[in-house]
Parts: C-alpha cells; structure tokens; sequence
C-alpha cells in the first residue's frame, strides 16, 4: 500500500467516527429533551392545569382545516376555558342568541384520567354544560406534548382538534 492510499484509509475512517459520535451526541440529546418534556407535560397534569392551543380542526360534516389564530383550550381551578371555533349543524336550535358557539369559562361537573402506557398518552373526559348545551371534551395529552381534542356537545355535531400543550 501506498502512502497516499493509507492516508486516505485513516482520513475515512476518521470521519466515520466522527460521525458516529455526532449521531450518538444527537440521540442522546434528543432523548434528554424527550424526557423533560414529558416531565413537563406530567406535572402540568398532575396539578391539572394546562392550555392547549390547537392548530388544526377536523368538523364532523365539514373539510379538515389548519386555524391560524390563537384558539385554546384551559383547564385549571376547576374550570375549563375554551375558546375554539365551531362548524358543524345543531340537532336542536338552540333558544339563546347569539350563539356562544364553543367559547366559554365553565366550572367542571365531571373529570376522569387514564394513562395509556402503550401510546404514551393520558386521556381525559371533562364534562361541562351551560345554557346552551352540555359538553363531553375527551382529551388525549401525549408525553411529547402533542394533544388530540374531541367536543361532544350533546345537541350539536362533534369537532376535534389537535395542537400543543403549552409548556
């Protein structure tokens, strides 16, 4: 072997193994970030209180949409707060006006969690009425601070969301 060709041997294998390391340094940051966020995202449930704000809106008869503005979800002092857009066809016309729509501060009658291992999500179903209507919102917070939301109204056609959990 020449010179030359074992110097090239050395600088690829250089390069290998700073590569290697790179990739091994990124994992492991990833991971890092990975857990603090679901730490996060633990203790805000723990304490139950959180905001999601949702970026996008699936209607039941409607096209799926992105939502630009700043629509959210709270939930805290037992109290949710929802301020979110509404398309869908209401079963009974309801006798108030204007409509309130899905934006309202409403104490919560009923809350159950379960954490689900396997996907790595607490899913929860809060109950809330008013005058309107009565509310079911099923929540699914997922460890990487990812959420799925579906409004049940008991009158009116189901929504979902999805979005983020406010960190």
């Amino acid at each position: 072997m020449t010179v030359r060709k074992i110097s090239a041997i050395c600088a690829t294998a250089l390069c290998l193994a700073m590569l290697q390391s790179c990739s091994t340094a990124s994992t492991a940051t990833r991971s890092q970030r990975q857990a603090e966020t679901a730490a996060l995202v633990g203790e805000r449930l723990e304490k139950h209180d959180f905001k999601i704000y949702v970026s996008y809106m699936s209607p039941q008869r409607y096209p799926s949409r992105d939502i630009t503005s700043d629509y959210y979800v709270k939930v805290g002092d037992g109290r949710l707060i929802s301020n979110l857009p509404y398309f869908g066809q209401a079963q009974v016309p309801t006798m108030t006006y204007p409509a309130q729509g899905l934006n309202f501060d409403l104490p919560i009658k009923s809350f159950s969690e379960n954490y689900n291992e396997a996907k790595l999500r607490t899913d929860m179903k809060i109950h809330v009425s008013n005058d309107e209507d009565s509310y079911e919102y099923v929540i699914s917070l997922f460890d990487n601070g990812t959420a799925d939301i579906m409004v049940r109204p008991q009158k009116c056609d189901y929504v979902r969301f999805s979005g983020e959990i406010e960190m």
